[in-house]
């Protein structure tokens, strides 16, 4: 692996396993500081097809790296829509990883914030295998009490907003009920968009993989409410890193006022 560039470290070879090992991500006070994790084609697909696909568009670099972000982070968050699709793990923490977690200042073992508005998900996901302690699924005020009944002592349930989740309000929580002070976005392209037009979104871990798949209609990263073009949201290049024809770009989000 080869730093092209950063701002803080000069270019050379770099061993994967120590890239991204520390990022140096400040504490949220108001909101935890949030990092989004994506990959995506040359021809800007966040999603290629079904189950396990996206995850096939990077290389086995990129999921170490993709693993390493989150050993940065207090806590997880993630739409129902990927979790039902790829059906993501709690990860395995060691008691040295629970360890180290607490010597940097992060929670022993990682919160992981699932957000559905309908609250519709299968108890026999992966995910809850990590403790009801550890998983909290984010919805509204609308769903029906019998769907969430199915995962009564697998996690905890909140609920933010009527009809859609309120992400301020989220983050609020998330910060002052729980104390997450970092936080990796996993997406997908929904939560991305909703998480941006809140101003949710510190900075981008983008994965660029040399793969095209053409065609019309296709999810990009953010499918929210388009910005008019004199209000696009800008980013500053923090770091870019190569394997093999794979890049990785780390962006700094200039939010606006």
């Amino acid at each position: 692996m080869e730093r092209l560039f950063d701002r803080d470290l000069p270019p050379g070879a770099v061993d994967p396993e120590s890239a991204y090992l520390d990022l140096g991500l400040p504490a949220g006070t108001a909101r935890p500081y949030i990092v989004l994790t994506m990959i995506a084609s040359l021809d800007g697909k966040a999603v290629v097809g079904d189950a396990g696909s996206t995850w096939g568009l990077g290389t086995e670099v990129d999921h170490l790296l993709f693993k390493q972000i989150q050993r940065n982070c207090d806590a997880v968050i993630v739409g129902a829509g990927v979790m039902r699709v790829d059906d993501i793990p709690y990860p395995r923490i060691t008691p040295e990883e629970a360890d180290r977690r607490t010597k940097t200042g992060l929670r022993p073992k990682p919160l992981w914030v699932l957000v559905s508005g309908s609250g519709r998900l299968s108890p026999d996901l992966r995910i809850f295998r990590g403790g009801g302690e550890n998983i909290l699924i984010i919805t509204t005020e609308t769903p029906d009490p019998s769907t969430l009944a199915a995962l009564e002592g697998k996690t905890q349930v909140r609920a933010f907003g009527e009809h859609t989740v309120d992400i301020p309000a989220l983050m609020h929580a998330l910060r002052h009920d729980y104390g997450i002070r970092r936080l990796n976005s996993l997406g997908g392209p929904i939560l991305n968009g909703a998480m941006l037009e809140a101003q949710a979104i510190d900075e981008l871990f983008l994965t660029l993989a040399p793969k095209i798949q053409n065609g019309r209609n296709g999810v990009t990263l953010f499918e929210g409410e388009a910005f008019p073009p004199e209000h696009l949201v800008g980013a500053s290049l923090t770091s870019l890193y190569r394997s093999g024809d794979e890049l990785y770009l780390r962006y700094r989000l200039r939010l606006a006022p």
